[in-house]
């Protein structure tokens, strides 16, 4: 058996399908714990860089929630503690239960917003609402919750009351439990993309996400009025560190998990979700500038094959994973495609459409869904993407 430390340890440990099968696994259990959690809520993001400098001081243990384009954000500080819930249905996590039918009621808002690509009269009329949504999402968001009502397992119903303040068990806490009610398992879905980047990069970041909003999405005061969709956020988590041959914390020395979350419509197939661009653009200047390293389970193959950007550059261990498959893999049975296009630096396959696939990011304008255009952005014109043709600065 391998040790941990071993370098197969190393690889075995985020192997991504290079060295064969794992039959058996060994574990070290932690004994159980119970988390404290602190949340602050809707905090004016001027020096959201700078703040996160100082929560981390306090505990390394931080998570927060941001919407740029509504200028807010909310922290969640953890930390363990001796303490012991105040009551046994007490739980806390950020990802609360909300019943589909309450979920599926923000179609009501969001899709027809989605199919106003052009921000006509339809957006018009459900702009306010979606933002007063988002803002009010961002409000209730606590890692405290409590049940207001048992909760019972397959119940249709589960009512919860956010808290500044919680204990609770770590597995808990730790975890989403929002199952079986979570938002999107309804008529919403969320796509999440997420890259590592170092913490003494993060201030210079959060200005630069802040450039795009103010120039990309809202065009220098034109459309002061835009804001994301109610799903529309960065979720920002820190953590430990270690140099597996595969881990996208290789080589840093503070890393921070920043997630790019939208929401869309499951109906819709033949468009982007509302102003995705606004993402689009996120997702590439922190891959490509910030030398981002994509989560190997969260993000499309686009971001994994992005020419100008090779991800396997950013992961300084990863040669060390390619020798040890040469040693248990030489004929490569287990290898899969898409590790073969990031061992190779093997650009995407640009076709008719392929940007709203998630395949490519545009080069021209046959790679965008029908009605939009690959455009450069306005904040950082060394990137493009696709931008409804036409898109109006004023609603209406």
């Amino acid at each position: 058996m391998s040790d941990r430390n071993s370098p197969e340890g190393h690889g075995l440990a985020g192997g991504v399908g290079l060295i064969g099968i794992i039959s058996e696994v060994k574990l070290q259990m932690t004994p159980p714990s119970n988390t404290k959690a602190v949340s602050i809520n809707l905090i004016h993001d001027t020096t959201i860089g700078q703040d996160t400098l100082g929560y981390v001081k306090t505990t390394p243990n931080l998570a927060l929630m941001w919407r740029p384009d509504l200028k807010k954000y909310n922290a969640f500080l953890m930390m363990e503690t001796d303490e012991k819930p105040k009551k046994k249905d007490d739980h806390a996590g950020l990802v609360f239960p909300l019943p589909t039918m309450i979920s599926n009621m923000f179609q009501l808002v969001l899709l027809p917003m989605q199919v106003d690509i052009h921000d006509t009269v339809v957006t018009t009329k459900l702009n306010p609402l979606n933002c007063l949504t988002s803002l009010t999402t961002l409000a209730y968001l606590r890692w405290g919750v409590k049940d207001l009502l048992p909760h019972i397992n397959g119940a249709p119903l589960d009512v919860a009351l956010p808290q500044k303040y919680a204990v609770g068990s770590t597995n808990k806490m730790m975890g989403g439990a929002c199952e079986p009610f979570c938002a999107w398992n309804s008529e919403v879905t969320f796509d999440d993309i997420e890259l590592a980047i170092e913490l003494d990069d993060f201030p210079a970041w959060t200005e630069d996400i802040k450039k795009i909003i103010e120039k990309d999405l809202k065009e220098d005061g034109k459309a002061i009025d835009r804001c994301m969709p109610f799903g529309g956020y960065i979720f920002v988590r820190f953590g430990n560190r270690n140099d597996d041959n595969t881990a996208v914390t290789s080589g840093t020395k503070m890393p921070v998990y920043v997630e790019l979350t939208y929401a869309r419509s499951r109906k819709i197939t033949g468009a982007p979700a509302k102003y995705q661009f606004v993402m689009d653009l996120m997702e590439q200047i922190t891959l490509c500038k910030y030398k981002g390293r994509p989560h190997w389970g969260k993000n499309y193959d686009r971001t994994f094959t992005n020419p100008d950007c090779p991800v396997r550059d950013h992961l300084p261990n990863f040669d060390k994973q390619i020798e040890l498959q040469a040693k248990y893999d030489p004929k490569k049975i287990f290898e899969p495609l898409l590790m073969q296009s990031v061992i190779n630096r093997t650009p995407p396959a640009y076709s008719p459409k392929c940007d709203l696939h998630r395949t490519c990011f545009c080069k021209e304008g046959s790679h965008c869904a029908d009605g939009f255009e690959c455009v450069a952005s306005y904040a950082f014109p060394e990137y493009k993407v696709c931008k409804p043709i036409g898109l109006r600065a004023k609603f209406g």
